[in-house]
């Protein structure tokens, strides 16, 4: 028979287990979609699969349930964030990646699907997947945190003479996407500025994010501290060639990637 010491010792022999495993997360869902995609048959990458794959490690280790998928043309990206739609819980953290040809024209963002095929401004929608499409999925979940990346150029290819159809370039088409509530959009570029391939295992981009997400300060790391990271290795290695930007609602930028 139990004493009430013992009952009591019972009781909290759990939540000591908790609190002395040391957890690196808050208790909550976290759930990402990273994409990959190199294998274009007109200027092929090199590097996307490999960001996708580091990306993949880096976010597991901040307890994210990662799902990765490689060389998607547009029904398979399509159907990729519809599962991953529906995935997501209530109030849980959503973070989607991108890495792989991007373009933005007419002051919108299209990211390039495997197989994509179009020499028209008006053939785009039917051939890519514009940032918009993203945001609206992640947005239909309810999700309280959500991470947009994309590493992918956001220049206009149209205006080189080997593309037809028309489109200048607006003063709009430096401003990025407004900032919608509880998210951040991270760019690994200016809006008209390339994002580099780069020559080693990633791009100079996911390169200087995976570096940020490895950091385990005592005080923890929030999204905003991570961020300013990538940006001095940016700086630092990049000059000012390829500078990230990123629009985000304000909250956000407090979300705590790992907690001590």
């Amino acid at each position: 028979m139990f004493t009430s010491t013992q009952k009591i010792a019972q009781r909290l022999l759990p939540v000591l287990a908790v609190l002395l495993a040391g957890t690196t997360t808050q208790a909550e869902d976290r759930y990402a979609l990273v994409i990959g995609n190199s294998e274009y048959a007109e200027q092929p990458l090199k590097n996307p699969i490999n960001d996708a794959r580091v990306m993949k490690e880096k976010l597991e280790a901040l307890d994210f349930d990662v799902t990765m998928k490689l060389d998607l043309d547009r029904k398979q990206m399509r159907a990729a964030m519809r599962q991953f739609n529906r995935r997501l819980p209530t109030d849980s953290i959503a973070c989607v990646f991108f890495a792989g040809h991007g373009m933005r024209v007419d002051n919108r963002n299209y990211l390039v699907p495997i197989g994509s095929s179009f020499t028209e401004v008006w053939e785009l929608e039917d051939e890519t997947i514009t940032e918009d499409y993203i945001r609206k999925m992640i947005q239909a979940s309810r999700s309280r945190v959500n991470i947009l990346i994309l590493d992918c150029c956001l220049n206009n290819p149209f205006q080189d003479r080997a593309w037809r159809g028309r489109s200048a370039v607006t003063p709009l088409d430096f401003i990025h996407s407004p900032s919608i509530e509880g998210t951040a959009t991270i760019y690994s570029t200016a809006n008209g500025k390339r994002a580099e391939d780069g020559e080693g295992q990633n791009s100079p981009f996911t390169d200087a994010l995976a570096r940020a997400l490895t950091l385990r300060p005592e005080g923890g790391l929030k999204l905003d501290d991570a961020l300013k990271v990538v940006d001095r290795i940016m700086v630092t290695e990049r000059g000012r060639d390829q500078k990230p930007h990123v629009t985000f609602d304000l909250s956000v930028m407090d979300f705590q990637l790992y907690v001590t």
